[in-house]
């Protein structure tokens, strides 16, 4: 167990700080374009996520990300807190956003210029699986709009929404060593991405309450219901994941992996 922490570790707070602060680098430099020192703490911030999704699915498939895939994960951290960014400024719906990124010229503003530079990064090896997940990723932050209406949602659509948000962005981020899912693991990725939306949530409770955005955590009067159904979630997922045909071993550090 002690190795498994250790390996994580060194790879995401370490071997990650001087991959993102090389990317970061030639970032500028291929893109022509300077960070604002707000941008690089986000990306910073995004590429331990992605750092931490590369290491379980690797442990999991035994499929080491090589440095093209490592430089996709690092380009697709830098482009998730870019979008959000554009979203929260100018109130576009990613459809929209997208086509001002593929119309963009010269005269468009660094953010968007960025945003269409990454974009062209993580699309370029033309990959079908990767982009499907990314069109799904890219509605359900449209869908997730929801959120923000004053009308109370119900339950199982709040359920729904989280759960969909967070399976499709993990799966998207599998999806980035380009090894083909087996059997069976769509679903338990999908599983493991509704937990980590939840987790999030959880711990975002006050600040999404003060910004009027509804979860099952601002929304519930019940909190043992919750603690109940993340436990239930957990074992459900831990489960589906020991069911995979991978090796015993490289379930279990992954497992040992996602669990802290």
């Amino acid at each position: 167990m002690l190795q498994a922490y250790l390996s994580l570790g060194v790879d995401v707070f370490i071997k990650n700080k001087l991959r993102t602060a090389a990317f970061l680098s030639d970032l500028q430099k291929q893109s022509g374009i300077s960070l604002t020192d707000e941008q690089i703490r986000r990306i910073r911030f995004y590429t331990i996520q992605s750092s931490l999704t590369n290491n379980w699915f690797s442990t999991l498939t035994g499929a080491k990300p090589g440095n093209e895939a490592t430089q996709k994960a690092l380009c697709l951290g830098a482009l998730t807190p870019l979008l959000d960014s554009l979203t929260d400024d100018f109130g576009f719906r990613h459809a929209e956003l997208f086509e001002r990124i593929k119309n963009s010229d010269g005269q468009a503003s660094n953010q968007i210029r960025l945003a269409y530079y990454l974009h062209d990064q993580v699309m370029k090896d033309d990959d079908e699986v990767f982009s499907t997940y990314f069109k799904e990723v890219i509605r359900l932050q449209d869908v997730s709009l929801k959120q923000l209406q004053k009308d109370k949602l119900p339950f199982d659509e709040l359920y729904d929404i989280t759960r969909a948000k967070g399976g499709y962005s993990t799966l998207l981020y599998r999806s980035v060593l380009g090894m083909p899912l087996i059997s069976g693991e769509e679903d338990a990725i999908y599983h493991l991405g509704g937990i980590l939306q939840l987790t999030n949530d959880m711990f975002d409770v006050y600040k999404d309450y003060k910004n009027g955005q509804q979860t099952l955590f601002t929304n519930t009067e019940d909190v043992g219901k919750l603690r109940a159904l993340y436990v239930e979630l957990i074992e459900n997922m831990c489960g589906k994941f020991l069911a995979l045909g991978y090796p015993s071993e490289s379930k279990r550090q992954a497992l040992l992996k996602i669990l802290i």
